[in-house]
C-alpha cells in the first residue's frame, strides 16, 4: 500500500524528528531483530521509543512510505526468502519457517507471503528444489 498524502498532523512534525525516529525505528526493527517476535506492534515500538503511536504512523508513512505492519511483514519475507532457498534448511515445514520469522501463524504467513511474492512458501521453494 502506497502512501501519498500528507495529513495536518505530519505537516505540524519537526522533519527532524521524523529524521530520527527513521534511523531509531530502523534499528529496532531490523538490527535487533523485532520483526522476528510474533506479537511486535506498532505500539511496542512506540514504547520502546518513549512516543505516541500516532508518531509511529506518522513516520512510517512519512519516511517509509507504508504502514508499521506492510514494512514489517515485507522483512520477514524477506528473511524467508533466504531460508527457503537455503540447504541447511530444506527439512523444515512452513510452519516453522514462518514461526522463525516472525508469524504467529502458518495462515498469516502463508497470506503475506501470498500478497508480496504472487505465489505460496510451497510453490516458491519447489522453485529451487
Amino acid at each position: 500500500m502506497t502512501l501519498r498524502r500528507t495529513t495536518a498532523y505530519q505537516a505540524r512534525i519537526d522533519n527532524s524528528l521524523i529524521n530520527r525516529l527513521q534511523m531509531e525505528i530502523k534499528h529496532q526493527i531490523i538490527d535487533l531483530r523485532r520483526y522476528q517476535m510474533p506479537d511486535y506492534s506498532a505500539a511496542k515500538l512506540a514504547e520502546e521509543l518513549d512516543v505516541d503511536k500516532k508518531l509511529i504512523a506518522a513516520t512510517f508513512s512519512m519516511k517509509f512510505n507504508t504502514h508499521f505492519n506492510a514494512y514489517v511483514n515485507r522483512l520477514r519475507i524477506d528473511k524467508a526468502l533466504d531460508i527457503l532457498t537455503d540447504r541447511r534448511y530444506s527439512k523444515l515445514k512452513m510452519e516453522e519457517v514462518g514461526l522463525m520469522v516472525g508469524f504467529a501463524t502458518r495462515q498469516s504467513f502463508y497470506n503475506a507471503f501470498k500478497r508480496f511474492m504472487g505465489i505460496t512458501p510451497r510453490q516458491y521453494k519447489m522453485q529451487f528444489s
